[in-house]
């Protein structure tokens, strides 16, 4: 029988270390992931939001100039000028 070679202890505890380290970069690259997805779902939906208002802020301003004509209002005290 041909004997097992083996590589030492303190080679192997290296060996472990990496793999480890390796493993918790691996975990950290699926967070950031999971963040980023969770992120970007967020930015869609305020972008959506926005848009939502932009076309409510153009429906009420065209209600105003169909009341008053083209104004400015005091957005502090609503003086129109």
């Amino acid at each position: 029988m041909s004997e097992v070679k083996k590589v030492t202890k303190e080679e192997l505890e290296q060996l472990k270390v990496v793999r480890d380290e390796n493993d918790k970069f691996v975990i950290e690259l699926g967070r950031i992931g999971y963040q980023k997805a969770i992120l970007e779902a967020q930015e869609e939906s305020i972008k959506k939001d926005i848009i939502a208002l932009q076309q409510r802020e153009l429906v009420f301003s065209d209600e105003l100039v169909k009341k008053y004509g083209n104004i400015n209002v005091d957005l502090e005290t609503g003086t129109i000028s």
